[in-house]
């Protein structure tokens, strides 16, 4: 019976009738990566120039005031106090934009693993929300997102059913997973001597300055692959379409 006792009985709903219509939300649905993109490229290099500056401070440091490294040692005069803080100050703010970029990064991750699949790319092992959840599990997060990353690069590149698979990697895939996972234990060990207050002397400063410039090449290197990514998303040639699935 009718919900609509004035509607006759043999008219049909109508084609937009809400017990009829799909639910947009059910579905896949490309937006533009060009914002994210910005933000991610200003923030990586933003990052990586704070870095490099803490490392620049730390050497003026070991130069002027032998012993600068050395937790354990008492700060001699007023200049390597002012060096000191400035490097710890540009260190905390170094960390507020790390956490920035990885916000940043999960949400291009997300909506570029969404739109290659709205683009037509099928059969993608990851699903959006996985991409960003898989940098938050141990262990896990020592491949996954790599693995994601990947997938959404070959998918971007020929979004059309299965072929994506056959897709060659970007060339810099390797460089910046290899130089992020180093850079990270590294700057573990580091961080862990530091809190034990073991002094590495003239080690600890070059070890810094390793770390900064393994930080350097991957955050360049992510940076030319999002780019790539949103170009290829870019392409007036793929058309998105309206409903090519249901969200996982």
């Amino acid at each position: 019976m009718s919900d609509n006792p004035y509607r006759d009985p043999g008219t049909p709903l109508s084609e937009g009738s809400p017990t009829t219509a799909p639910s947009s939300s059910s579905y896949w649905r490309f937006r533009s990566l060009n914002v994210l993109c910005l933000l991610a490229t200003v923030g990586l290099i933003a990052h990586v120039s704070l870095l490099f500056f803490v490392s620049v401070l730390g050497v003026a440091g070991e130069v002027m005031f032998p012993g600068f490294s050395d937790p354990n040692q008492p700060i001699g005069s007023e200049l390597e106090q002012a060096i000191l803080y400035m490097q710890i100050g540009t260190q905390g703010f170094s960390f507020l934009v790390y956490v920035f970029n990885a916000v940043i990064v999960c949400m291009f991750m997300y909506r570029a693993n969404a739109n290659a699949r709205s683009l037509g790319a099928a059969n993608l092992a990851n699903n959006p929300g996985w991409c960003v959840g898989y940098w938050f599990i141990p262990i896990i997060t020592w491949f996954k997102p790599y693995q994601c990353m990947n997938e959404i690069y070959k998918a971007s590149s020929n979004p059309n059913g299965i072929n994506w698979k056959s897709a060659a990697s970007h060339p810099l895939m390797g460089l910046w997973w290899t130089c992020w996972l180093i850079s990270i234990i590294s700057s573990n060990y580091e961080n862990r001597m530091a809190f034990r207050e073991v002094n590495l002397g003239v080690g600890g400063v070059v070890l810094n300055c390793v770390i900064t410039l393994l930080f350097i090449a991957a955050a360049f290197s992510l940076v030319i692959i999002l780019r790539s990514i949103t170009s290829l998303q870019s392409n007036p040639r793929l058309q998105p379409q309206e409903k090519i699935g249901p969200i996982a």
